[in-house]
């Protein structure tokens, strides 16, 4: 399942481990591998968790876009084997940063490596589902701290402090 896929992966460069994760509105309950906003009346660093989350959305809703007017396949529904569904969207990102790579000078185009990790500092972790509410709490506060941390960038302040 795809939750097994994103649970299998942990983000670098934060404090912890911190799992890979879908990203989505608050019309979804809160998942170890599906980040939502936090609800309700909010303290400053949860506005900021909030922001940062909106934007990630917002960003991935573009390249998606992109990606659809490019690859006229993902403009329906892909009515197949979600193994075949996946190898349809794994061929359009790659043909996608086909001219990225080849502009790289004296780079040479990098498989998918054997355990499929398509990203660098990726390590493979146990998947262990049994208590979901926790660790979902648990990953979105590390997130949250990370984003009110080391991982701040200037424009989130403007959220908290318009003025």
């Amino acid at each position: 399942s795809f939750q097994k896929l994103i649970i299998g992966a942990i983000f670098t460069g934060i404090p912890g481990t911190v799992n890979y994760c879908l990203v989505g509105d608050e019309a979804f309950a809160l998942k170890p591998y599906l980040m939502r906003p936090y609800p309700g009346n909010l303290e400053n660093e949860q506005r900021v968790y909030n922001f940062r989350l909106s934007r990630a959305r917002r960003c991935i809703e573009n390249s998606f876009g992109i990606m659809v007017q490019r690859f006229g396949v993902l403009k329906s529904d892909l009515n197949m084997d979600p193994k075949n569904a996946k190898t349809i969207a794994t061929a359009c990102c790659f043909l996608h940063n086909i001219p990225r790579l080849w502009s790289e000078l004296g780079e040479a185009i990098t498989p998918v490596p054997p355990n499929g990790a398509l990203l660098e500092g990726v390590d493979e972790v146990e998947d262990d589902m049994v208590d979901m509410v926790g660790p979902a709490f648990e990953q979105r506060e590390k997130l949250k701290n990370y984003f009110n941390g080391v991982g701040a960038i200037p424009a989130q302040w403007g959220v908290v402090h318009p003025f």
